[in-house]
């Protein structure tokens, strides 16, 4: 079969075409004649394939479709649907008789037209219920399953019969049919008259109840109320509860908000601390804006370290400016964001800082042009995505599901935190979320920048002063997340990497007994062996009793630009040994020198409400895999933000609070689909996998093959393929690109699940088995970051992203 360019292709099909007219003008046509002998030969080859009489029948009776009929052709007999045999006739006339080309294109069409209706079957699949972290009932009093008739007395007099579904001492569930739905903050009076068994007395008292929403299932009413005005019934009050505790292991308890709490709390755990973007907490004082906090984890620790000096001084106040600040929140809207491009120049041992904004990179046109160039050619080049959400140190306050009296922990864990604690946040307005969305396509574009001038000296501006520090941030690590059996150690010292026969050079950032983290002034080649040899030159010098020459390490993690790289020695061998007994000795001949790494709480709790803080205002998406299945499903999504470009993108083709990601599984039946390639990767290595993808999609197509279709950045052969492809999806609809960030889940800390989860077990040792079958299937995570306007911003379409905004908007 032909699989050369389209220029072949294009001619293949001129051939065919002719074959019943006049083939031999097509083959003094100037497309064929510009072909070499060798591709016309193979263009004729496969023409005479093509023609090749064929004897295979078309039956499309497995395929479930309707109207499927029966069609004679000569001595065959076909079974199609009217509108495959409309087309096997057009190729029918083409070939002039049936052939391996009618076959085979008939053949196509019956594969799409089966895959589109599969993938209609099988989208239920991949949509996934949407909440926010940490945003769940909090119930005051336990709900019990109660079903007996009511009486429903409305404010004109007219009654309603009822059934009640579930009651609480502040809350009230019931159905009916018939009678019109109830008005949202309807004011009604409910009479128990189910309750005479009980008592006479309460059976006919009316209790007043405020309507909160009314729901219809078919003909069936289900109405949702409140009792704002509790203090009005002590008698009914104090009945109600001696009855249902007393009853709800009859009648068992409504216990879904705390199954829903649990699935909640379970996704943050999962991704808080591998989550690869870094928060910084801004807080208000003396009417300025200043960063206070900034909360690390496994995943997000070589941010923060890019941004520490030769000294290690941290400079990451920097980045987050009063400049920067004030752009963020000059943008109105939900999606408040920049990019900063930035990277760093060693000189006489000294690190010095460049950044700048596309805001104040676009002032000078000439020295943008040549910060690009120079930046993008350096190892430390970085394009940072910053988002700004709002903030409020009540966040922090995050009870259980239950109430005080429902567990003997629950009172203590509902208690709000501690005031010195508040003190410390009640200035808290403010989130900028740092994310990298460097791209190595993008860095290789930005190389090839035209300018004029290439004098270093004129992008002076945007150089950070070494000898002032901005303002100093103070650093957080949650609990769970600190785990070192070594104290890490700054230093920075010249190290040579030898991998895949290749030597690349580089520096340590720090170092422990057993581990070093270091940056290299090149990319490490994709390689399949997870070792790599390291000598360090320098410290070499310092000893003749040991080899530090080509020692061999493992690859921990990298960074996704395969830059940044943490290692830990390999525990075998002598000269792993030896190694160890240098680094011991460095550390114990220099405590008063060398910088260790610690980061402790100044105020008991701090990182605990830091992470509250953040789970219930975190930007963008992520959506947790269940590997309990084939092919590693989504199951659940967490969005917090406004109703922008990629939530109408993800809402496509889902009901309201569902998101749909299909797109990522779109090549599901292939032998190695993408998503199940990725996830392989996580069984030798934890590396985290990062990919961009090009989405082109129309809101208001109805076939989701047609609507949707998304390409992987590294699939084009370049840019003039990225940028085509822009286009056309701006001039059929819109265009979106996505960082997809894919994670191995953290493990669960089961301290702050135990109370609700015991809870659960108490009253349903099923849904609590269930919970933890669903929590141990769990495996990975992808984040989600909108990167397109940095990519329209490389490419100068500007313009047309702000266009197409509106016209999404619209």
């Amino acid at each position: 079969m032909l699989t050369q360019s389209s220029a072949l292709s294009q001619v293949l099909q001129m051939l065919l075409d002719a074959q019943q007219t006049n083939p031999d003008a097509v083959r003094k046509h100037h497309f064929y004649l510009s072909l070499s002998k060798a591709q016309q030969q193979e263009v004729e080859a496969e023409c005479a394939r093509l023609q090749q009489p064929c004897k295979t029948i078309i039956d499309m009776r497995h395929t479930n479709l309707e109207e499927v009929q029966e069609y004679k052709v000569a001595y065959l007999t076909h079974y199609m649907t009217p509108e495959i045999k409309e087309r096997f006739d057009t190729e029918h006339m083409r070939f002039g008789l049936y052939t391996v080309g009618v076959f085979e294109s008939i053949d196509t069409l019956i594969q799409e037209l089966i895959l589109g209706l599969a993938d209609a079957r099988e989208l239920a699949e991949f949509i996934t219920p949407t909440f926010k972290f940490l945003d769940f009932a909090q119930r005051n009093a336990e709900r019990m399953h109660l079903s007996i008739p009511l009486v429903i007395y409305r404010s004109d007099g007219k009654k309603i019969h009822a059934r009640s579904i579930d009651v609480s001492i502040s809350g009230l569930q019931f159905k009916y049919e018939g009678s019109p739905l109830l008005n949202d903050g309807e004011i009604i009076d409910v009479v128990f008259s189910g309750l005479e068994e009980q008592s006479t007395h309460f059976s006919n008292m009316p209790i007043r109840f405020t309507v909160l929403k009314g729901v219809r299932q078919g003909v069936t009413k289900k109405i949702f109320c409140n009792r704002s005005q509790l203090q009005e019934d002590p008698d009914f009050n104090e009945f109600l509860t001696k009855f249902i505790r007393g009853n709800k292991y009859r009648y068992k308890l409504n216990i879904d908000n705390t199954i829903n709490a649990l699935e909640n709390k379970m996704c943050e755990q999962f991704f808080t601390p591998k989550f690869p973007s870094l928060p910084v907490f801004i807080s208000h004082e003396h009417g300025e804006l200043i960063p206070k906090y900034a909360m690390l984890n496994h995943a997000n620790d070589q941010l923060m370290s890019y941004w520490y000096d030769e000294n290690h001084q941290q400079r990451l106040g920097d980045l987050v400016s009063q400049s920067r600040l004030a752009e963020l929140q000059k943008q109105q809207g939900q999606d408040a964001s920049i990019y900063v491009y930035t990277f760093n120049h060693v000189s006489k041992g000294k690190v010095f800082f460049y950044s700048a904004s596309q805001s104040e990179l676009n002032k000078n046109g000439k020295i943008r042009d040549v910060f690009l160039r120079i930046g993008s050619h350096k190892a430390s080049w970085r394009v940072f995505k910053l988002q700004l959400t709002d903030a409020s140190p009540s966040d922090v306050h995050t009870p259980l599901s239950i109430a005080d009296y429902a567990h003997k922990n629950a009172k203590e864990l509902n208690t709000p935190p501690p005031a010195r604690l508040m003190a410390k946040l009640k200035n808290i307005r403010l989130i900028v979320v740092i994310s990298d969305v460097t791209d190595k396509h993008g860095q290789l574009f930005y190389q090839h920048t035209q300018i004029t001038n290439s004098n270093s000296k004129t992008i002076s501006e945007f150089a950070h002063s070494h000898k002032n520090l901005p303002p100093q941030i103070e650093i957080t690590r949650h609990k769970n997340e600190d785990i070192r059996h070594e104290t890490r150690y700054f230093l920075r010292s010249a190290i040579t990497v030898e991998v895949a026969g290749k030597l690349i050079k580089g520096h340590t950032e720090d170092f422990s007994v057993s581990g070093i983290r270091l940056e290299l002034n090149e990319a490490l080649p994709y390689t399949e062996d997870m070792q790599i040899k390291v000598s360090f030159p320098k410290l070499q010098e310092l000893t003749t009793n040991h080899s530090l020459e080509r020692l061999t390490y493992n690859i921990v993690s990298m960074h996704t630009n395969r830059h940044i790289l943490h290692l830990r020695i390999s525990p075998f061998g002598k000269k792993s040994e030896s190694a160890r007994a240098f680094f011991n000795h460095l550390i114990s001949k220099n405590k008063d020198k060398l910088k260790a790494e610690k980061i402790e709480e100044s105020v008991q709790g701090l990182c605990y409400a830091l992470r509250c803080l953040y789970a219930k205002n975190a930007t963008n998406v992520a959506f947790f895999i269940n590997r309990n299945n084939s092919f590693s499903a989504p199951e659940f999504s967490i969005y917090n933000q406004g109703e922008g470009r990629l939530f109408s993108f993800l809402s496509m083709f889902a009901e309201k609070d569902f998101f749909n990601w299909e797109f990522l599984y779109r090549d599901r039946h292939q032998i190695s689909p993408f998503i199940q390639k990725c996830l392989r990767n996580f069984r030798d290595t934890e590396i985290e996998q990062q990919h961009t993808i090009y989405i082109a999609f129309d809101l208001a197509a109805t076939n989701i093959n047609k609507a949707i279709k998304p390409v992987l950045n590294e699939h084009f052969k370049d840019d003039n393929q990225r940028l085509y492809f822009i286009r056309k999806a701006q001039e059929y609809g819109n265009f979106i690109a996505v960082q997809l960030v894919l994670q191995p889940t953290a493990n669960v800390d089961f301290d702050t699940l135990q109370v609700e989860l015991e809870y659960l077990a108490s009253h349903s040792k099923h849904k609590a088995t269930l919970f933890k079958t669903q929590l141990e299937s769990m495996k990975a995570f992808g984040y989600v970051l909108d990167v397109t306007d940095e990519i329209m911003y490389r490419y100068g379409l500007v313009e047309q992203a702000l266009q197409a905004d509106q016209h999404l908007a619209g």
